[in-house]
């Protein structure tokens, strides 16, 4: 937990340069460009066998992962956060 602690206490104060910003768009776009996926924005409240209730968005089932908010207060800084929470064994990856 220590670890976890001093890990969220770091990245609050970092912030990317426009440089980095820049680079990781331009990334992100040609990974895009040479995939194979389409990609459909929808509202949660859309999404066939989601499930939208309170802090958190998971599939009816429980299965898969959920989508959480906390609440975090670091010293004088305070924000929701959402964090991914999965029961499951296997891998689930985020770009």
């Amino acid at each position: 937990m220590k670890a976890i602690n001093e890990f969220i206490k770091a990245s609050i104060d970092y912030r990317f340069s426009v440089d980095e910003y820049k680079k990781i768009n331009e990334v992100y776009k040609e990974a895009i460009n040479r995939s194979k996926v389409n990609i459909e924005v929808k509202r949660i409240d859309k999404l066939k066998d989601w499930q939208y209730d309170f802090n958190s968005l998971k599939h009816y089932t429980g299965r898969f992962y959920s989508i959480k908010a906390i609440n975090l207060k670091i010293n004088d800084k305070e924000w929701c956060q959402p964090i991914i929470d999965q029961p499951e064994i296997g891998i689930l990856a985020l770009l």
